[in-house]
Parts: C-alpha cells; structure tokens; sequence
C-alpha cells in the first residue's frame, strides 16, 4: 500500500506541476493573481491559497449543493473541471485527566491555576473554569475548490459572477502610496539613492534602493521583496531570518529569501505590477536557472514551506496595513 502523503507532501507537488506547466514561478506571474476568493462567502484566500489560486471566485463541492438547495437551483460541475486544493488549519479538542497533565507537562502542575499550562508537542494544555483539563491543537488539513466557470444549470446559465454583480469589489492600491504608509508606520529607513543592488541592512534597520532600475515596475517589485525583508526586524514580525542574520546560502537564508519573494509578489498583485524584478532575480543569468533553483528550494523546504507562505502572508499585510 501506498504511504498516504501529507497535506505539504500534496501542495508542494501541486505547486510544482504548476511551475513545470508554465515554465516559471508563480510569483513571477503577478499580472495572473490577485485575491482569489470563496464564492460562497466573499472571503479573500490567505496564506499559501494566495499563490496556489489564479485569481478567479472558488467554491467547493458542499458549498454548491448548499446553494442549490437554499435558492432551488441545479448548477453542476462541467466536463474537465479543474479541482484545486485550499489549506485551511481545523482546530481539534480534547478532554484530559489530570494524570495525564502531569506526565506530560509536569508532575508539579498546580492543580488550582486556570488558563494555559504549558505546551507538548502539538498540544497546548488548559485548565478552564469549569474544573475540566483538556488539550487543544490545530490540524492542517485541505478541501478542493474550483472556479466557478465550471459549474451551469440546466438552462447552460453559468454560476454568476459575485464581482460582475457588485457584490465583491476589485481595487488596486498605488505602490509608491503603500510603500510610503508603510515607512511612515513602521519607521523602517531608506535610502532612495543606493548605487548598486537593493537590499535590507538589518543592523541599520535600513532599506537600500536604486532609483536607477530598468523600469518603474521594476523598481517598485524590488522595493517590495527589500521591505518585505524589513517586515523580519525584531520590533516587528521578529522573523530569525533577519534577526539572526544568516549567511548567504544557509538554509535560514534561503528562507527569509522566500518569503521576501512571495511577499514582493503579493504587493505587486495587489498593485496591479506586471514586471516582477526582485534583487533575487538579479541574481540569475536566466529564466531556467531562477526556477531550478527555487524548485529545488521547495523540494527541501517540505512542510516548512506552509509557514513561509504564512509568513510571507504576514509580511505583505503588514506592508498593506491590513490585519495580520
């Protein structure tokens, strides 16, 4: 029998089909993204859904029959519909004894303090105010989706369209606007006037930038990833990529070098920026060598991967002012 593969096991290989097919990495394909969301509820996808998803309105199987049985309709999926998976973390929770809190956190628990005890493995151990211990933890688990294009009725009417009605609207922020808000409430430096290749000074807590870019896009793409790489600084999302200052190459390195990416490709999306240039594309004499070398990142990175999304996540909203 087959080992059953993980939830990371089965993003990763998803997401790599998708470099293969289109030959480079998603974030280098910002003018295909923006927010992807569920039909059903109006809710931007977060996190690695970002990336996973085309921009377009996504439901699953569930969600369909429960509209069809709330408004008497009969919409049902069309030959070659495309499923795709979504990640979502499913909180699970379990009554404990306090024998069992004590072998696992300590023998010297105090029986009498409520709240949070302590932390073993995935679990995290209560005491609540009803006298009960229990143990709580969150499971990664995933559904499937599909655009709504591939779901008609019988009279060949397809799903509607919740951004063609209005119901959910579509707006693009001004780059040089975000990035200003963004130094105005982080208080992060930066020097505008940089010659040579952009990067993040953690000990200055600086932004070096070169006005002198190929283009304006290209320009704000690379003013991303670097701002993203300030979003790591102890005061703010407190990443150890930055704040332990990892060798070019290391693995820490190469993943602080991730999330800058997909954060830079989130605020271009965001921005409507189509020429994604980052000061990690510089690095590359080409296109084929770019996406072998971050293919195999993913590869090595495994379930490591989701918390580089999330964190990639946290750092674009940061930079947009939004909830974190």
């Amino acid at each position: 029998m087959a080992e059953k593969k993980t939830v990371s096991q089965i993003l990763i290989e998803r997401f790599l089909k998708d470099v293969d097919e289109k030959e480079s990495m998603p974030w280098q394909r910002p003018y295909k993204r923006y927010n992807a969301f569920n039909w059903s509820t109006g809710t931007p996808y977060r996190g690695i859904n970002r990336i996973m998803l085309d921009f377009g309105e996504y439901l699953t199987a569930n969600q369909l029959n429960q509209y069809n049985k709330e408004h008497n309709e009969d919409f049902r999926f069309q030959k070659g519909i495309q499923w795709l998976p979504v990640v979502f973390y499913k909180n699970e929770e379990k009554e404990v004894g306090f024998d069992e809190l004590c072998e696992v956190i300590s023998s010297d628990v105090d029986p009498n303090r409520e709240g949070y005890l302590g932390y073993s493995g995935a679990w995290a151990y209560y005491h609540l105010e009803d006298g009960r211990y229990i143990k709580k933890r969150s499971i990664l688990r995933y559904s499937d989706v599909a655009e709504r294009h591939y779901f008609m009725n019988s009279k060949g009417e397809y799903l509607p369209s919740k951004v063609e009605s209005g119901e959910v609207e579509i707006t693009l922020s001004e780059p040089s606007k975000v990035i200003m808000d963004y130094i105005d409430r982080s208080g992060v430096n930066v020097n505008d006037y940089y010659i040579g290749t952009p990067c993040y000074e953690p000990w200055r807590d600086t932004v070096c930038l070169n006005r002198h870019s190929v283009s304006e896009e290209a320009y704000f793409s690379t003013a991303f990833h670097e701002l993203g790489h300030s979003t790591g600084a102890a005061n703010r999302l407190n990443r150890p990529g930055i704040t332990r200052n990892y060798k070019m190459g290391s693995e820490g390195y190469a993943v602080e070098e991730c999330i800058a990416e997909i954060c830079a490709y989130l605020c271009c999306a965001e921005c409507g920026i189509h020429d994604f240039t980052t000061s990690g594309t510089m690095s590359y004499d080409n296109n084929i060598a770019y996406v072998q070398s971050w293919k195999k990142h993913i590869k090595d990175f495994d379930k490591e991967f989701i918390y580089i999304c999330s964190q990639a996540d946290k750092a674009f909203s940061m930079i947009m002012g939004m909830d974190i």
